[in-house]
């Protein structure tokens, strides 16, 4: 099991390798007689330094807190221990070690709206492919990847696909960072079937990689007798859900009573453009503090009425006095010769300051031939 596996390299290596303050480390495990430091004993040590401060960090967000920057501040996400939805949950309730919640410091070091230069996004790092196949929702308005709760299910779904695949840990964590295709060649390429035997024929990155979750998991087992300390996470202490059936801007809620935008967002990375999409009959749950939830619910209708104020360029011009409704499903229009914003409008019975709201037009009169509209419609 990945807990035996992890357990009797720490034997073997003891606390050798994870000294992290010494400069002789890395001669010893070299000159070391075992397979796992022969194959992986230095890049472990070596990730053990790059991973010093990720550690210090993951050890207060793991005791129920995950820290994201934006903008240079420090937000939130919320992982509460007591709630069903955290990754333990989801790792014990799929059966599979807890050790894999350190894997997110890997991918994204523990930061939910991370993306990298390949599109992989969130704290697990989908790609749009992998993440189309665990029904995880990415709109103009919406990326579940983002969202630490749905993408952790997702997660746990996909690792035990792997495992139950390969029947070892190690083998599905390769094949979660390169691809099963990569796994199968190195796996006819070696004589062995573990990773260790594999090693050698795994792409660079992949042959780091594992070394990297057993000294982050190493990291957070024995921080104190290598005084590595946790960093304080500043988040709120406590949250909770709201269930939204209406659609509804961040800011409706912090100018009415007084959240600040950015604990929003980084309570609920997923809503890309600060808009919950609850439109024709869809529903999405938000997270607050819940100092705030009392406030919110005392405010509602003011805030839920805020709407025209802050979505305006998502609303549909009235009709035959009919009440205008929010439309968020796009379209791109492509500008043709003889074509300016007041036709386009027309043709598609929106306004032309929506269509300059909508694709940061200043002038309208200066539009080009080819160039690629965004027209959202009813």
């Amino acid at each position: 099991s990945l807990v035996s596996l992890i357990s009797g390299s720490i034997t073997l290596l003891g606390t050798v390798i994870f000294m992290i303050s010494t400069s002789w480390i890395l001669t010893l495990v070299t000159f070391a007689f075992v397979p796992l430091v022969l194959f992986g004993g230095a890049t472990i040590a070596k990730k053990s330094r790059k991973y010093y401060s990720s550690a210090q960090s993951a050890l207060g967000a793991l005791n129920g807190y995950i820290e994201e920057s934006v903008t240079g501040q420090k937000v939130v996400k919320v992982f509460n221990h007591e709630d069903e939805c955290c990754d333990e949950f989801e790792l014990l309730n799929n059966d599979m070690p807890l050790e894999l919640r350190m894997l997110p410091i890997i991918e994204s070091s523990m930061i939910p709206k991370a993306r990298s230069r390949v599109g992989a996004a969130g704290l697990w790092q989908f790609m749009y492919k992998t993440a189309v196949g665990y029904k995880l929702e990415m709109t103009s308005f919406i990326d579940q990847r983002y969202d630490p709760v749905l993408s952790t299910r997702a997660a746990c779904k996909h690792l035990k696909m792997l495992y139950d695949m390969y029947g070892d840990w190690y083998l599905a964590l390769a094949a979660y960072n390169c691809g099963p295709g990569n796994v199968n060649k190195a796996l006819r390429r070696a004589e062995g079937k573990g990773f260790w035997d594999i090693y050698p024929y795994l792409p660079s990155e992949t042959r780091n990689y594992v070394p990297a979750f057993i000294a982050v998991n190493y990291a957070y087992a024995y921080h104190k007798e290598h005084d590595i300390i946790p960093n304080e996470p500043h988040v709120p202490l406590a949250t909770d859900t709201l269930h939204i059936s209406r659609i509804m801007h961040f800011e409706q809620i912090s100018s009415t009573i007084g959240t600040p935008i950015d604990v929003i967002r980084g309570l609920n990375p997923q809503f890309i453009k600060d808009i919950v999409p609850a439109v024709n009959g869809r529903s999405y749950d938000i997270i607050l503090p819940l100092s705030e939830i009392g406030k919110f619910m005392d405010h509602e209708e003011e805030i839920m009425n805020k709407d025209v104020i802050y979505l305006a360029e998502y609303m549909s011009p009235r009709k035959n006095g009919e009440m205008p409704k929010f439309v968020i499903d796009s379209k791109t229009h492509v500008v043709k010769s003889g074509e300016n914003l007041s036709l386009i409008a027309k043709k598609y019975g929106v306004t032309v300051s929506q269509i300059c709201k909508w694709n940061n037009i200043s002038n309208p009169s200066r539009i080009r031939i080819g160039q690629k509209l965004t027209i959202f419609l009813k």
